[in-house]
């Protein structure tokens, strides 16, 4: 009955502190950035193998420090919200703060590898942990991520609960039932009245993300600068409507993403013919065109494309957050911005693969998961060249495609660039002679003083700040007609013409390159060049000029230094680098012990051979899972539509159908845990051969099907690399000791630290089927280590 009780201690301890690595991910999406949030991966596995070490020291002479460890659990998983919030601002600080969680799990569960059987933790450790991926998903729409931090705590007492029951003290009783009472009132204050903010309370470093929101949201005299009316809870980006104090019945609010401004919405409604900076409303007035809206945002182009006529307009929008306010409780605010509509959550690859309609305009307007080009972000799969060929094949003849980027810095330019060499390249293939007559490029500052609002802001005097920058790129499939070019020019001169309204700080807009207009540009430049080395300012030897594709879906990496990601790999490889040698190195004074040498009855050469290759074998396993497992995330994305999807099916398929692996092959022999490795590699080789035609091939599918096509594809691997680690366990334990398996399980995590940003690196340097390659390489490696393990056992 203790040993029942304990592994489900297990499962709670993992199911919250893998859920926590998600959510808090989210967390710091929204105070920060991506690439800083990616640390959480690295944190929670440099946690978890400090604990294991501490689990190590402590031994088995501290039965009472399992329940001190459970009872801290579940305030460190809501405490994590507020280090986010408050102490983002001092990197350092932040991660060692947020180890804290992650700690006190693998201690416990390291502690239960010494004293269980490996396979029955394993199992019940990787189920849970693959639960956790479904409970962030279910619960971050309904309880905002703040919420979610709570909900963790509350089922981080179960352990507590359960451990007190084992002990059957009225202390400990009492002391869980305290903790459950904690998180469970906090819990119901933030379902209830929603007490704490990200929005409104965080802080951040305000040289580098001065732009947030909540940086400003009290004045100098304390009054709040801004009124929040709804915030929504997203995996794509957090979502807040705000408005400014007295404003509430103006006409105007703003949507903020993951703490950033972004689109004003207003009462107004569309109009036909109304004049739009950002579309040339006027060049097909009275046809009626059918247009495809990707990423209707908070309003966004919504009104523009209202007023192109009664035409068909399909939009998709891939944040079902924005999406459920704009269709909900701001539909008749916002003046109908998505009425006249077919709505569709989801990837706009995904819809284009179910749907046979042509169109007249695709509008793609800063279709981005970050804020802007001038920064790194996640892989994106909606600027590749695979993209730009689903985007052609779905325009009618005269039908144009629209980007709109904000070009605020030298990367956001050099982002624009291979955008428009990669479209280049899709209308070569369709068989374009001359491809710079498909392109039109404008400018136009926002913001700019009404003084220089239509003069080129290049010129000397000018005081428009690049931070203004928007560039616009329409691409049409056939070749522009000299009537068209005049529509255009007309549209241009009524844009300048135009009386601005006071809150309009859309001003007129500038020619870049038209066919048969001569601008001088670098525009020009960069629609005319058959290779973007041959641009005058290039430089290869400095910059990522390559064209965007499927495999290396990363249109921001533009500098083939990747300081930031070389600096956050050196960071975080040290640290791990400790976390594994630490342990190793305990491991070999620990085999010197005489009452573990006696039993075991080897030698100390033979015993510290042993160990040197358990060691190695455990940190390359973990390196090795954890690039499969953030490949496959990232692959299976466009598959099934939304990255959120991806993460909640992929991440818990591996981790379920590994634990269960293991659990099947509890009594594996060293030839059947070999054999499962050997195949781990062969069916690796075959996701390189063959897996993105059997994605496209199952790209009809209706999106449940997906879901399971995904899980089908993913678990029988998964189950694979679920076989060696708990062999390996059994083999530690018996070669060892009971206590080396919790330490090599504190091994496992110290190198999978790395896994995030070395991953990050490999697919942007090489591309994902190298980066799999790399990882298959890994299993060969370790395969023959257990094998060299085995023999000396």
């Amino acid at each position: 009955m203790h040993a029942r009780l304990r592994l489900w201690m297990v499962f709670f301890v993992a199911l919250c502190v893998i859920g926590l690595e998600t959510v808090t991910f989210q967390a710091l999406s929204v105070v920060n950035e991506y690439l800083r949030a990616t640390l959480v991966l690295s944190v929670a596995l440099m946690g978890i193998s400090l604990g294991g070490v501490l689990a190590w020291l402590a031994g088995d002479r501290r039965p009472a420090l399992d329940h001190i460890a459970l009872l801290l659990l579940p305030i460190t998983l809501m405490a994590s919200l507020f280090v986010v919030m408050w102490v983002n601002p001092n990197p350092p600080l932040m991660m060692v703060l947020l180890t804290v969680p992650y700690v006190l799990a693998s201690f416990f569960v390291s502690r239960m590898f010494s004293v269980l059987p490996p396979a029955q933790v394993y199992a019940w450790d990787l189920v849970g942990a693959g639960l956790s991926s479904l409970v962030v998903v279910l619960a971050v729409p309904v309880l905002r991520e703040e919420g979610t931090f709570f909900l963790f705590g509350v089922l981080g007492s179960v352990p507590a609960l359960l451990m007190a029951n084992e002990q059957r003290t009225g202390r400990s009783l009492a002391a869980a039932a305290t903790v459950l009472a904690l998180s469970g009132g906090l819990l119901t204050a933030q379902f209830s009245a929603g007490v704490v903010n990200m929005i409104t309370m965080s802080t951040a470093d305000k040289d580098e993300f001065g732009d947030k929101i909540f940086q400003n949201w009290v004045k100098g005299n304390g009054a709040p600068r801004w009124v929040r009316m709804y915030s929504r809870g997203s995996l794509i980006e957090r979502i807040d409507i705000v408005h400014k104090p007295g404003e509430r019945r103006s006409g105007r609010w703003y949507s903020v993403y993951n703490g950033r401004l972004v689109d004003a919405i207003t009462r107004d409604k569309a109009k036909l013919g109304r004049l739009d900076n950002r579309m040339p409303t006027h060049l097909k007035l009275g046809q009626n065109p059918d247009t495809l809206l990707v990423g209707p945002s908070g309003q966004g182009l919504c009104k523009a494309v209202q007023a192109l006529g009664d035409g068909h307009i399909d939009a998709v929008e891939i944040n079902g957050a924005i999406a459920g306010l704009m269709s909900g409780k701001m539909y008749k605010r916002s003046g109908e911005a998505y009425g006249g509509m077919d709505l569709t959550v989801g990837d706009v690859r995904t819809f284009l693969k179910t749907t046979d309609r042509n169109y007249d305009y695709i509008t793609m307007l800063n279709t981005h998961r970050i804020w802007s080009m001038g920064h790194l972000g996640p892989p994106e799969y909606v600027h590749t060249l695979e993209a730009m060929r689903d985007y052609f094949a779905h325009l009618k003849p005269d039908g144009y495609l629209l980007f709109e980027e904000r070009n605020i810095n030298q990367r956001a330019e050099l982002g624009i660039r291979r955008m428009i060499h990669t479209a280049r390249q899709a209308l070569i293939e369709r068989g374009a002679q001359s491809p710079e007559d498909h392109f039109l490029i404008w400018e136009l500052y926002h913001g700019c003083p009404p003084a220089v609002w239509f003069h080129d802001p290049e010129q000397p005097g000018q005081r428009c700040k690049r931070r203004k920058l928007f560039t616009f790129v329409m691409v049409k499939n056939t070749p522009i007609t000299a009537e068209e070019e005049a529509h255009l020019r007309s549209w241009g001169r009524e844009l300048g013409e135009r009386k601005s309204k006071p809150k309009d700080g859309y001003r007129g807009i500038i020619w870049r390159h038209m066919p048969s207009l001569e601008t001088g540009h670098v525009w020009s430049e960069v629609v005319q060049a058959e290779r973007l080395e041959m641009v005058s300012d290039a430089d290869p030897s400095t910059q990522n000029l390559r064209v965007i594709t499927d495999d290396v879906p990363y249109p921001y990496d533009v500098f083939t230094a990747r300081t930031e990601l070389w600096g956050l790999l050196r960071q975080v490889s040290l640290l791990s680098l400790v976390m594994v040698l630490l342990p190793g190195a305990l491991a070999f004074v620990g085999m010197q012990s005489s009452s573990d040498a006696g039993r075991s009855g080897r030698s100390g050469g033979s015993r510290g051979s042993v160990t040197g290759t358990l060691v190695a074998f455990f940190a390359l396993l973990g390196l090795a899972y954890l690039l499969v497992e953030v490949v496959l995330i990232q692959k299976f994305a466009l598959f099934l539509g939304s990255p959120a999807m991806a993460m909640a099916v992929i991440l818990g398929t591996m981790l379920v159908s590994s634990g269960i692996g293991g659990a099947l092959t509890a009594g594996s022999t060293p030839r059947r845990a070999l054999a499962a490795m050997g195949l781990t590699v062969l069916w690796v080789g075959g996701y390189l051969l063959t897996l993105d035609e059997i994605l496209q091939a199952l790209f009809g599918l209706p999106a449940s099907l997906r879901v399971v096509a995904a899980a089908a594809l993913v678990a029988p691997l998964a189950g694979l690399m679920g076989v060696p680690f708990p062999f390996a366990m059994r083999l530690t334990r018996r070669a060892l000791s009971d206590r080396h398996a919790g330490l090599m399980f504190a091994v496992n995590g110290g190198l999978s630290a790395i896994a995030a940003p070395m991953s990050l690196m490999l697919s942007m340097t090489l591309g994902f089927r190298a980066t799999l390659a790399i990882a298959g390489g890994l299993y060969l490696l370790t395969m023959a280590l257990l094998a060299a393990a085995a023999r000396e056992r």
